[in-house]
């Protein structure tokens, strides 16, 4: 079975404010529960991301915004075949940004962004001050298909200065 190269955004929108937000592929067959759908068409992969950005960053750092908008958004920017995507993981990424989002992120990057991903995910290892989100770095880095990523995984279990980073 190939992948599917396309895919749909959904958005629960409640009281004016964005609530939820799924993605599908365009063979799933979609039930909205009786509920009104607008279908938007020729959005650019561009706007997308951009759009979906502002979503990640506005999240809450924790609860049911942070999960259903905030995390989706996230994984929705990554799904995007788009340099837009690759910059915008970039930011996400940055040590000022919560640590959820850097850990959610680093997962994103190793299996979706090829060596983009892995570039960003080395350095990461190398910057980011908390080694809770290093950690998950690690396993970003054991998904990925792009070699490499394992060079930096043995690297790592080799030198990292945390013996619970070299452990993962």
């Amino acid at each position: 079975l190939e992948s599917a190269t396309e895919f749909i955004v959904l958005t629960r929108i409640e009281a004016g404010r964005v609530s939820r937000i799924r993605t599908f592929t365009p063979d799933c067959n979609l039930d909205s529960g009786g509920m009104p759908v607008v279908w938007l068409q020729n959005v650019t992969p561009d706007d997308s991301v951009a759009w979906l950005t502002t979503l990640v960053l506005a999240s809450p750092d924790t609860g049911e915004g942070r999960d259903r908008v905030g995390k989706t958004a996230m994984t929705a920017i990554a799904l995007h075949n788009a340099p837009a995507a690759d910059r915008a993981l970039e930011t996400f990424v940055a040590p000022a940004r919560p640590d959820w989002l850097r850990s959610d992120t680093a997962f994103w990057l190793g299996s979706t962004r090829g060596e983009p991903g892995v570039r960003l995910l080395t350095r990461m290892l190398a910057q980011d001050p908390s080694d809770k989100v290093r950690e998950k770095v690690t396993f970003g880095l054991s998904v990925s298909k792009v070699p490499a990523a394992l060079t930096t995984l043995i690297a790592t279990a080799r030198d990292d200065r945390n013996t619970r980073v070299r452990s993962q």
